[in-house]
């Protein structure tokens, strides 16, 4: 049964062809019709459905016969050019669906037809321009007539031999000729077109002998085509490079493939000794052939020399196709490279160079499917023996050449050179060979000593700046350790001079953290080497090399290691990290960087050549000049830079030994946090991540967790640096920050530290910057001790003031009614009603003298003795236990009796500090809790406090203003402290008051002569800031006369009467916050001792 798909089909095309047979003879009336006609039957060809392709021979010969009725009706050349690319169109369409079936004579006839058509002229000879659409008609045409849209190239391979035996090589070559003055065309579809189909006849029809003689012209005109000629890019579109370059690969690989040269003789393959002997005959016998005449080229030696020698140009001047901003012209370079490379292994070895360079280059590129294609070709290329010789011949020449391009500022060629070594080093893990010839390289034989020192004299650290780095944000990050040590911290970058560009510093960080991972164990040569030079030298190559030796480190880290080879890099890295630690434990005047022109200065001397004439002396060495460095071009050792390299090489020595590296924290510790204490941000900064790495690699949570694990440590490598042998300043800060990055955590241990700091106090007690740092560190204890105290015990309520509050007699200040003060003055003199004194029960009172009583009692006793003893004694009454000091309490009685010595220091900040420290100890000895009356701070804080009076008291008569405002301080701790406050608030008046009193009159002196002041209180200006030293003595007069008077027995009224005189001024508004609450506190409490004193100063101070 006939298909009704098809037969719907041919009634289609009948009703077109049927007219068109009618109007195939064209006349001027009858041109337009048949173009509608051929633009109408191209349309419902290039519509025919999936289902019905390809179209069955008998239909095809139907719709063909119009067609070809109207090319033989007609001359080509007279043919309207509408017309002509309306049956150029349905040659296209019918030639798709007529390469499965049609005869080789047919498919020669339709070649030639389209041939002359591209070519300009017609069967019998006459030329004929035709524009570019009848062009574009044509050159698609010829597409689909060669099967360049043909889907299973495997199921035509047949039929496209037996089309490729009837194409005649003069027709090929004219048309190739044509379509080669069509690819560099402006229109890009026609330009794109005739490339694709330059294509497909070089790589399916053009014979092997015809290649060599058109060769030339076609590499000619692909190169053209690809670099944009014309252009300002200097490339072509995406598309065009790529079909482009398609046609240069098999151009050359059916040019001067290995296979078509070993078959014409022009090179042979060496695989035994008969081959190699060969080789003399048959260039003998090449010379005599040389000269044979021919048509075409003959692929010879000397022909394969010099084509090999122009196409090495012709593709070195591809190099720019490498930084091409499409990814398919990035993709179509990469097929290009491979192809050619495994084509041409014995006739272009001067060119593997260059594709290697490419692939090199394009496997670090920035789209993953050209980096990914590069990387492929480069493990397919490397696995042969020839080319893995070039590849390690290319890294080898890169690294030598990083010196010359870091010198020359060259950072767009340094970044191409650094990319080619990480595809180097890139393609270990897929090729074993690489693996070893990188470890080569880098080994003993590999000849790192020169292009190494190279290298390092040419990497020059820029002076480290503080910008763009937060101080603060080391300590928080260490102290309350937001980051777990799991998340891998970033170091921050020591800016290099050359490269200036920060992506390209990046890139050469990453080319020599792969080199040590791509050359594993056998890279540890250069990393020995590098750190050697680095600890032996203070020189800026020195912190060159521990830089390096760093990132190569953890490259070797990253590698995987088997046991026998872990054993080699754990002794190593061992070794580097106690080599690096040293250089903390060398002198300052012993660490002063070489001079750098002698650095430079690598000539020998040169002999002196004088000669004196009369009574001169002319030095003949002084004629010439001599090559001098800018003084700004000499490199300068920065110890900044290099203990901040020194510090990363501890970090890779870490991720080496993971949990091994728990030994060396001993020698380690304390190089990180001296550095922590750095006044450099750059190497604060460093120590930080330093210290989450090492806390990392060695198991613990937190840098926190590390050190208090390390304690011993820590404080041992601190305690080691204050001897008389090897003292070092900074450890004090050591300690300091030691004591506050493990916080309460080890406050059981802290006695170490306090006795290790009196230790020194006591050794080094003239020397006011050490004495300064001790006590510090011991303040930093106390404040410790203090949060661990406030965080087991809560904090109780304070007591209830025994003074009525202002909330309860609410018309205290208020102004009084004339009934109110006649009423007062008749009872003023009235004796105010006591309140019923409750009697104790104190038991039975003897009545007989405590010595009569006690001695009588003895006698009794020994008189009777023996009537009782069957008799059991009275059981005893339960004595309470005091409770005994905890170890808290001990370490900061022990603080505190040693600090009392140093309130006489000749250094003020010391002794303000002191006091500061002793102001803090007084919360954690005393009972914050009410009716504590047995604590046992109690007893250890007393007789220190007996013993430090007179020295507190002095102290507040001291000529710096700081101190007495933390003298004052100290006493209104005490004053207001519910264990101490009884002995303070009996002295305040006689010993104290007196000495604010001083302090006052002097300020209101000061102040009637202070333009400031007057202005502060007369005119609203601003308040003086909290953290003054003005503020900070007014606050603790305030509150040591708040405590006194709301103490038991109270004050005299003279004194309430001078306070309430002195301190009228704290409530002006002029004075901060703190100052006025303080101030109404004392108030209230004046008022309960004499209101109408308070009453009588507040009246006076108005107005």
């Amino acid at each position: 049964a006939p298909d009704p798909a098809a037969q719907e089909l041919f009634r289609r095309f009948k009703a077109l062809c049927v007219p068109l047979l009618a109007n195939s003879d064209l006349k001027p009336n009858t041109s337009d019709k048949a173009s509608a006609l051929l633009t109408a039957l191209a349309d419902e060809l290039e519509s025919v459905p999936e289902e019905t392709r390809p179209l069955k021979s008998s239909l095809i010969s139907y719709v063909f016969f119009p067609v070809s009725t109207l090319l033989r009706r007609n001359d080509l050349v007279a043919i309207p050019p509408r017309v002509l690319e309306a049956v150029l169109r349905v040659l296209a369409s019918l030639a798709e669906h007529w390469w499965w079936s049609a005869d080789a004579q047919t498919w020669e006839q339709l070649f030639k037809l389209v041939a002359f058509v591209l070519v300009g002229v017609d069967p019998k000879g006459k030329e004929r321009a035709h524009d570019e659409h009848t062009q574009l008609a044509a050159v698609r045409a010829l597409y689909a007539i060669i099967g360049g849209r043909a889907t299973s190239k495997e199921d035509s391979a047949e039929r496209l031999e037996m089309y490729r035996d009837h194409l005649q090589v003069q027709v090929l070559g004219k048309t190739l000729d044509a379509l080669l003055s069509l690819c560099p065309s402006p229109n890009s579809e026609l330009g794109l077109s005739a490339l694709r189909t330059t294509a497909v006849l070089v790589r399916d029809f053009m014979p092997d002998d015809l290649a060599p003689s058109i060769m030339p012209g076609v590499v000619s005109v692909m190169l053209r085509c690809s670099l944009g000629e014309g252009t300002r890019k200097g490339w072509a579109n995406g598309d065009h490079v790529t079909a482009s370059l398609d046609v240069l690969s098999w151009m050359v690989v059916k040019g001067i493939g290995d296979d078509v040269c070993v078959a014409a003789g022009a090179v042979k393959r060496v695989e035994d000794l008969q081959d190699l002997a060969s080789l003399v005959s048959d260039a003998a016998e090449e010379d005599e052939s040389a000269h044979q005449p021919g048509a075409l080229t003959r692929r010879t030696r000397a022909w394969l020399r010099g084509t090999a020698t122009q196409l090495h140009i012709a593709l070195n001047s591809l190099t720019h196709l490498i930084a091409h901003s499409n990814a398919t012209a990035q993709r179509a370079l990469v097929s290009m490279s491979s192809t050619i490379l495994q084509a041409t292994t014995l006739t272009l070895p001067q060119s593997h160079h260059l594709l290697l360079s490419f692939l090199l280059a394009l496997a670090r590129s920035e789209y993953t499917s050209v980096s990914s294609a590069a990387h492929v070709a480069l493990a397919q290329a490397a696995r042969e023996p020839a080319l893995l010789q070039h590849v390690l011949t290319l890294a080898r020449d890169a690294l030598s050449e990083l010196t010359r391009l870091i010198r020359s500022r060259s950072d767009a060629k340094l970044a191409h050179r650094l990319r080619q070594v990480l595809a180097v080093c890139a393609l270990a893990e897929d090729v074993p060979a690489i693996r070893v010839g990188m470890g080569r390289l880098l080994g003993p034989g590999g000849g790192i000593e020169k292009w190494g020192l190279g290298l390092l004299g040419a990497l020059q650290f820029a002076p480290p700046t503080q910008a763009g780095i937060v101080s603060e944000a080391t300590t928080f990050l260490l102290e309350e350790s937001t980051q777990p040590a799991d998340d891998d911290v970033a170091f921050v970058p020591l800016k290099l001079k050359s490269p200036a560009d920060g992506d390209v510093q990046a890139l050469l960080e990453d080319t020599l953290r792969e080199l040590g991972h791509a050359g594993s164990l056998e890279g540890l040569f250069a990393v020995e080497w590098l750190v050697g030079l680095g600890v032996r030298e203070l020189s800026a190559r020195a912190s060159s090399a521990l830089w390096c030796a760093s990132l190569m480190a953890e490259g070797v880290a990253l590698a995987g290691h088997d046991l026998q080879s872990t054993s080699k890099l754990f002794k190593t890295a061992r070794w580097m990290a106690k080599a690096v630690a040293e250089l903390w434990q060398q002198r300052e005047e012993d660490q002063l960087p070489e001079d750098p022109q002698a650095q430079e200065d690598n000539e020998p001397d040169r002999p002196q050549i004088e000669f004196v004439s009369g009574l001169v002396k002319i030095d003949t060495s002084k004629m010439f000049p001599t090559p001098q460095l800018a003084q700004q071009d000499l490199p300068r050792w920065s110890p900044e830079v290099h203990r901040a390299a020194a510090l990363r090489v501890i970090a890779a020595s870490s991720m080496a030994l993971q949990a091994a590296f728990a030994p060396l924290l001993l020698h380690t510790l304390y190089p990180i946090l001296h550095a922590l204490v750095s006044p450099s941000a750059v190497l604060r900064s460093t120590a930080t991540t330093t210290l989450h790495r090492v806390a990392r690699a060695s198991g613990f949570a937190t840098p926190r967790n590390l050190l208090m694990a390390n304690f011993d440590y820590a404080l041992a490598g601190a305690a080691s640096r204050l001897l008389r042998a090897q003292l070092d300043v900074d450890a004090a800060s050591v300690l300091h920050i030691l004591v506050r990055l493990v916080g309460g955590d080890v406050v059981d241990r802290m006695g170490d530290v306090v006795a290790e700091c009196f230790e020194r106090l006591d050794e080094y007690h003239g020397y006011e910057v050490l004495v300064e740092r001790l006590v510090d560190v011991l303040g930093e204890v106390v404040r410790v001790v203090k949060d661990d105290v406030q965080a087991r015990e809560p904090i109780a309520q304070r007591p209830a003031e025994t003074v009525s509050s202002a909330e309860e007699r609410p018309d205290l200040f208020r102004p009084w009614s004339m009934g109110q003060l006649l009423t007062w003055l008749d009872k003023r003199h009235d004796t105010p009603p006591q309140p019923p004194v409750e009697e104790d029960d104190v038991g039975p009172t003897p009545h007989t003298a405590w010595r009569n009583r006690r001695d009588h009692e003895h006698n009794h006793t020994e008189e009777h003795e023996h009537e009782h003893n069957d008799e059991q004694p009275p059981p005893a009454q339960p004595q309470e236990e005091k409770p005994q000091p905890t170890a808290t309490h001990k370490l900061v009685h022990l603080i505190l009796s040693r600090s009392v010595p140093f309130l006489t220091h000749a250094s003020p900040l010391i002794r303000a500090r002191i006091l500061r420290l002793l102001t803090s100890s007084v919360p954690i000895l005393v009972p914050e809790t009410v009716g504590e009356e047995h604590h046992p701070g109690v007893a250890l804080l007393l007789p220190q406090v007996h013993r430090a009076w007179p020295f507190v008291l002095n102290r507040l008569s001291d000529s710096e203003p700081f101190v007495v405002a933390a003298a004052a301080g100290l006493v209104a701790e005490l004053a207001s402290s519910t264990g101490t406050g009884e002995f303070v608030r009996a002295r305040v008046w006689e010993e104290v008051w007196p000495r604010f009193r001083t302090l006052l009159d002097a300020l209101q002196r000061a102040e009637s002569q202070s333009a400031l002041a007057q202005r502060r209180y007369g005119q609203g200006g601003d308040a003086p800031s909290a953290y003054a030293n003005s503020t900070r003595l007014h606050v603790a007069m305030l509150r040591t006369i708040d405590a006194a008077l709301r103490g038991p027995g109270g004050a005299l009224d003279i004194a309430v009467w001078e306070v309430a005189l002195a301190f009228c001024r704290f409530l002006d508004k002029g004075e901060a916050e703190g100052v006025q609450h303080s101030a109404v506190s004392v108030f209230k409490a004046l008022r309960a001792a004499n209101e109408d004193a308070v009453w009588l100063a507040l009246s006076a101070s108005v107005g």
